[in-house]
């Protein structure tokens, strides 16, 4: 699947946009990342989300779900409960988009 991918990333795209490695081929993530999405008490999934950087470039972003299959997102009032309660449980970690992306770090060779 991820050679098919290689293959044909270019072909999908508009015309303008081929050429500007728009779509990146793997994204390297630390542990931490995931570990601090997975610490959660309520998180049972990673979810796998694509977004785009304001260089036009395919990002990927990782959050927690929990047993509804929402995510877990830090809100505005898990936000100020930070500093309400020393026995408040800290709001969810926003979601993890700083992997390093290939082709600029890629394995050796991709999969």
């Amino acid at each position: 699947m991820t050679k098919l991918f290689r293959e044909l990333k270019e072909t999908i795209l508009v015309p303008e946009m081929r050429g500007l490695n728009v779509f990146t081929i793997c994204e390297t993530f630390n542990r931490e990342a995931f570990d601090g999405i997975l610490v959660q008490p309520d998180c049972v999934a990673i979810r796998i989300y694509f977004g785009m950087s304001p260089e036009k470039k395919i990002r990927v972003i990782a959050v927690g779900v929990d047993k509804d299959n929402k995510d877990l997102l830090p809100s505005t009032s898990t936000m100020s409960l930070k500093t309400a309660s020393t026995t408040t449980p800290p709001p969810p970690p926003p979601p993890t988009e700083e992997g390093a992306p290939c082709p600029e770090f890629c394995p050796d060779p991709p999969l």
